[in-house]
């Protein structure tokens, strides 16, 4: 069975493997309607789904681009979990989608915003998909607020989000 995972590999010395790119950064700033900022999350998996599916993917895992403690291990045994069915990670506070495995990619829509570990599970149980949790550690820990960004520099000083964080402004 060929799992077609769309990866993208970052910097070599951070080793970290981020899958079917569609955090919130990269939709945040079109719409200063949070309704429009969430539809469009979704609207970008759904669309990233299609392209990797039309390219033969029968797996796809969406992640987030904003958890910068993410491992290559982690990415790893969430991709060796695709069978049929879903695999969902929580976010740290359990209430949003840090991760998505779907196997075949369309076998639920994505549905990202707050709640959405609820919806993903819900649609999945409606639909008699099987689902599973998993909590890898890296994976649920996302930027969202300035909370974040603290709890990030107490957590990983050293990771180079931190340490880009933590630069001065040259403006």
């Amino acid at each position: 069975m060929r799992h077609g995972l769309a990866t993208a590999v970052h910097p070599p010395e951070e080793r970290r493997i981020l899958v079917e790119i569609v955090g919130a950064q990269r939709t945040a700033r079109m719409s200063p309607n949070p309704v429009a900022e969430l539809f469009c999350h979704s609207y970008v998996a759904s669309m990233r789904t299609r392209r990797a599916m039309s390219l033969g993917a029968l797996t796809v895992l969406l992640a987030p681009i904003d958890v910068p403690l993410v491992t290559t291990t982690e990415i790893e045994e969430l991709a060796s979990r695709a069978r049929r069915g879903v695999v969902i990670v929580p976010s740290s506070d359990g209430a949003g989608t840090n991760a998505l495995l779907r196997t075949p990619p369309d076998v639920i829509e994505s549905r990202f915003g707050p709640g959405s570990f609820e919806a993903h599970w819900s649609q999945a149980q409606a639909r008699g998909v099987p689902v599973e949790v998993a909590r890898p550690a890296g994976l649920m820990f996302d930027i969202d607020t300035p909370e974040d960004v603290a709890e990030l520099l107490i957590r990983a000083p050293d990771c180079r989000a931190a340490r880009f964080l933590q630069c001065p402004s040259t403006s």
